[in-house]
C-alpha cells in the first residue's frame, strides 16, 4: 500500500469529500504511519462522516488508533490515508434506480444492513490477510443489526433526530423523502449549500437535475421561513430578523449595528472584513461569525 498513488499525506487531508473518487460507495480504508508503517484497516457506508470524524476527533477520541496516534504515532498528519477499496451502498444504489420509490425507516435499515455486511465481509478478508499491526486481530469484524429485531424493529431516537429531508412537487404531492441532507444531495443531484439555502422557504422550489423537476426542500428540524432570501448560519445561528433582506444586493456582505438601522460598512468579501478587523481572513467560519456577533455586528450575503 505505501507504493499505492492514491496514498494521501494527513497533513493536507482536511477535505472528506476530496479523498475518495465516490463519496456515496461504500469503503475499507487504512491508516499507514509515516515512520514505523504500522497500520491501520476500518470500513464506512458512510465514507464522509466518517473520515470527518477521524480528521476531526483524533486527538480525544477513544479509538484505538487514536490512541496509537496521539502517543507513539507523532499525531494525524504523521499518517497517510489510504481510500482503499468501494463496494456499492446499496441504499443509494436503490435510491438511484427507484428515484420516486418511497422507503420506510425499516426499509432504510434493511438496505443499510446489506451494505454494512458487504463492506465489513471485505473488511474482515483483507485485515486476515495484510494481518494490520493496529488492528485488534482477536476481534473478529462485528455487525451491527446481528441483535436487532427486524419484525418489531423502530428507529431509534438519534435517528428520529436527525435531518429528515422531505421534497414536494408544485401540487404539493411528497415526491420523496431522504434520511440525510447526505442522502438527499444524491438523490436530487444537489450540493449541500444548495439544500441549506433553499430548504423551508416558503413557496420556494429549486430544479433538482436528478430527477429533472422542481421541489420544495423541507427539513423536518427547522421552522418554515417567509424570508425570500433567509439567512441562517451552518452552525445553527438563528436567522437574521427586522432588515429587509430584499434590498441587500448580492455578492456583498453589509455590516449593520445592533440597532439593525446603522449600516456599519460595505464589503466585497469576507476575507476583506477580516482582514480590516484583524480577523484570520480563511477560513471566516463558525468561530469568526461568533466573535462579530459579540461585536454586535449582522453580516448579510
Amino acid at each position: 500500500m505505501l507504493k499505492n498513488n492514491k496514498l494521501i499525506d494527513c497533513n493536507t487531508l482536511r477535505n472528506p469529500e476530496k479523498a475518495f473518487e465516490d463519496i456515496y460507495s461504500s469503503y475499507v480504508y487504512a491508516f499507514i504511519n509515516k515512520d514505523s508503517h504500522r497500520c491501520y484497516i476500518g470500513s464506512t457506508i458512510n465514507p464522509i462522516s466518517r473520515l470527518h470524524n477521524y480528521i476531526h476527533t483524533w486527538s480525544y477520541g477513544r479509538l484505538g488508533l487514536f490512541s496509537e496516534m496521539r502517543t507513539m504515532g507523532g499525531g494525524f498528519d504523521n499518517y497517510y490515508f489510504f481510500p482503499g477499496f468501494s463496494v456499492p451502498n446499496y441504499l443509494n444504489m436503490f435510491t438511484e434506480i427507484n428515484p420516486k420509490t418511497i422507503l420506510g425507516p425499516k426499509d432504510k435499515f434493511i438496505l443499510n444492513c446489506l451494505s454494512e455486511y458487504h463492506v465489513r465481509l471485505l473488511e474482515q478478508s483483507i485485515i486476515s490477510f495484510i494481518k494490520p499491526q493496529i488492528n485488534d486481530l482477536s476481534v473478529s469484524v462485528s455487525y451491527s443489526f446481528v441483535n436487532i429485531d427486524i419484525i418489531n424493529y423502530k428507529p431509534t431516537k438519534s435517528k428520529l433526530k436527525s435531518h429528515i429531508i422531505y421534497a414536494y412537487d408544485k401540487k404539493g404531492i411528497l415526491f420523496n423523502e431522504y434520511a440525510s441532507i447526505n442522502q438527499a444531495k444524491f438523490a436530487l443531484g444537489l450540493t449541500e449549500y444548495e439544500i441549506r439555502w433553499n430548504r423551508n422557504r416558503y413557496n420556494h422550489f429549486i430544479y433538482c437535475p436528478k430527477p429533472g423537476i422542481d421541489l420544495r426542500i423541507l427539513d423536518t428540524t427547522l421552522q418554515i421561513t417567509s424570508y425570500e432570501a433567509p439567512l441562517s448560519s451552518f452552525k445553527n445561528l438563528v436567522p437574521i430578523t427586522g432588515i429587509n433582506l430584499n434590498n441587500i444586493p448580492m455578492d456583498v456582505i453589509y455590516a449593520y449595528l445592533d440597532d439593525k438601522k446603522t449600516l456599519y460598512g460595505v464589503f466585497n468579501t469576507a476575507s476583506e472584513f477580516a482582514l480590516s478587523h484583524g480577523l484570520n481572513p480563511f477560513p471566516l467560519g463558525g468561530k469568526h461569525i461568533d466573535i462579530l456577533i459579540k461585536k454586535e455586528l449582522f453580516l448579510l450575503k
